[in-house]
């Protein structure tokens, strides 16, 4: 058999690999970012229920990568302030600051455990 046959056999052996590789890695992204979403319709405030009800999930697939992006739709504003303190005005008209509600760095840490723990099962 010539070298350039082999070659090329080669080649398309290591891209059918790399195809299923990415296929089951694109799976275990999804995954991940569907139990981030639903982790954080959980554990968001639910004040008025529009923003735990808000999270949606966007694909972003290029030319080689994929990613997710998590993001609240309904009240995409209010995520910082929650996260963060933000300046409040009490009922006699002095200011304060309120109390950060930390849930959104939390349920992405639990997304990249299970992300990394999919990954490796699927080994």
């Amino acid at each position: 058999m010539p070298r350039q046959e082999v070659q090329v056999q080669l080649m398309r052996a290591l891209s059918e690999f790399s195809e299923e590789e990415n296929e089951r890695i694109k799976k275990c992204m999804r995954k991940a970012a569907l139990s981030c979403r639903n982790d954080l319709k959980n554990t968001s405030p639910k004040a008025d229920g529009e923003y735990a009800s808000g999270w949606r999930i966007k694909k972003v697939e290029k030319r080689l990568e994929c990613s997710y992006t998590i993001y609240n739709a309904k009240k995409p504003g209010l995520t910082h302030l929650l996260e963060k303190s933000h300046l409040i005005r009490n009922q006699y008209g002095r200011y304060g600051r309120s109390k950060p509600q930390v849930h959104i760095k939390p349920a992405a840490e639990r997304a990249e455990d299970l992300l990394i723990d999919l990954l490796v099962s699927e080994l």
